[in-house]
């Protein structure tokens, strides 16, 4: 099974298309940062959403990676797309938060060191670069210097796309 959060108008094939508002692409009207997902654990095999995360507060978002984590099979995906930080889109008065790098940090199995009882997931992490900043995509390889400097702002990626693998 696969699931499509957020879905809008787009409908995907092949997906169960999820949205909290009602559109003709959605098959299930749900809030995801409050609501339970209505699957039975480790019954899904990939989750997919595009720009929905970064409109979740904190409390609705970590709800939300927590039933990700629950419904996802072992081994099973979950690919996120949101608008970076310093991004024109990234700053939106409809956004709870602006995503950089390492926002999910305490969900990934190899920065986790809190002793909370968080899901954890192995998370693959992409800056997304478009149009005058596309050359710019060499930051991947320096993450920490791009992140920790004024060069996030100079050179701003457009996206952050992120691959969550369930532990």
């Amino acid at each position: 099974m696969k699931l499509h959060l957020g879905c809008g108008y787009k409908r995907l094939k092949g997906f169960v298309n999820i949205d909290l508002f009602k559109t003709h692409a959605v098959d299930l009207v749900l809030d995801i940062g409050k609501q339970k997902l209505p699957y039975e654990d480790n019954s899904v095999d990939y989750i997919q959403s595009e720009h929905v995360f970064e409109h979740l507060h904190w409390k609705e978002f970590h709800f939300a990676l927590k039933e990700i984590h629950r419904v996802l099979k072992p081994t099973g995906k979950c690919y996120l797309l949101l608008p970076y930080a310093t991004s024109l889109s990234g700053d939106s008065e409809y956004h709870a938060f602006r995503p950089r790098y390492w926002v999910f940090k305490s969900f990934d199995d190899k920065f986790n060191t809190h002793e909370y009882e968080l899901p954890l997931f192995t998370i693959q992490r992409k800056l997304i670069f478009r149009g005058k900043y596309k050359p710019f995509s060499f930051f991947n390889h320096c993450v920490k210097l791009y992140e920790y400097s004024f060069l996030r702002y100079m050179f701003p990626a457009h996206e952050i796309k992120l691959i969550m693998v369930k532990k």
